[in-house]
């Protein structure tokens, strides 16, 4: 398939209102929970113009893998990379919405969304990309059903390498993130090959006490049985990382990553996209988080800066 640069036009004007750069996710005490969605209800819909979004590992020579999740049937969905994320052009293909792609940017692929609001796509990284250089990918639909995804960050790695790379916003962004503590954050994670989770992480704006993380499968819009977890560890300026207690392999799909800190900590978060799914609930950090989710209070909000590990 031949590649072709994807027209975009000079950032004029922000595409959505005005926010400060320390604006953020701020959670508060006293929420009180809600039911989980039944089958009967559905499940929460996700903000009309948000596309989730999954990469496999990007190595040189070898099939990368995109998958996307919330468009609508038959959407046609580019695929799009640049040499970084960041707040791009407005196409006007886009309705007014923004890319987070910065620098030149190419148009790799396009496919069209199943009867599920589904899609992927597969491509072979030329075995020529510069290695350890950044990439970054979003995924579009143009025209009246315009929608985005965020950006996801990958490191080109040699062909046949192997080694951990991170699922969720594993790179910095530029919005301030507050979150207060014991409360449990769910945000949605797209896994687009068979992995194991080997850890967690999170990037910090300042230092605080311990953290720790879980991921939880789907149960119809809202997370559900725990998968693997990690204990407690420290939260400080920069990246932190925790150990998975048991890893464990997850097949291609939606999950849940879920995040408590020990006390309120500022985070870096996605302050672009304002429409990823969260589920929060609240309980001690000391205590074990839940085996399986219950109750809680779902929003739409920036992604806090967090992250799956894998390999």
């Amino acid at each position: 398939m031949g590649v072709r640069a994807f027209p975009v036009m000079l950032l004029l004007a922000a595409c959505a209102p005005e926010r400060s750069a320390d604006d953020g996710v701020v959670v508060v005490e006293g929420l009180e929970d809600e039911a989980l969605p039944s089958d009967e209800l559905g499940p929460p819909a996700l903000s009309p113009g948000y596309l989730e979004f999954g990469v496999s590992a990007v190595d040189q020579g070898e099939t990368v893998t995109l998958s996307v999740r919330g468009a609508s049937p038959g959407d046609a969905i580019d695929f799009l990379r640049s040499p970084r994320y960041g707040q791009g052009g407005c196409p006007g293909r886009l309705g007014g919405r923004c890319l987070q792609l910065q620098g030149p940017i190419v148009q790799i692929g396009t496919t069209t969304a199943n009867a599920q609001g589904d899609a992927s796509f597969s491509f072979q990284m030329s075995p020529a990309f510069g290695l350890g250089r950044e990439i970054a990918l979003e995924a579009v639909v143009t025209g009246r059903s315009a929608k985005t995804s965020e950006p996801q960050v990958r490191q080109v790695r040699a062909n046949g390498a192997a080694g951990p790379y991170g699922l969720g916003a594993s790179y910095r962004l530029a919005s301030m993130a507050s979150v207060s503590q014991d409360a449990i954050l769910a945000h949605t994670i797209v896994v687009a090959e068979t992995t194991e989770v080997t850890g967690f992480g999170c990037h910090g704006r300042a230092s605080s006490r311990r953290f720790k993380a879980a991921l939880y499968d789907d149960n119809n819009g809202a997370p559900g049985r725990l998968l693997v977890e990690s204990g407690p560890a420290p939260f400080q300026v920069g990246i932190n990382l925790a150990p998975a207690t048991s890893p464990t392999t997850v097949q291609p799909g939606r999950y849940w990553l879920a995040t408590v800190f020990e006390q309120g900590v500022e985070t870096w978060s996605n302050g672009l996209e304002w429409g990823n799914p969260e589920w929060i609930i609240l309980q001690p950090f000391g205590q074990a988080l839940p085996q399986r989710w219950q109750g809680g209070n779902f929003y739409q909000s920036p992604r806090i800066n967090c992250f799956v590990r894998v390999e």
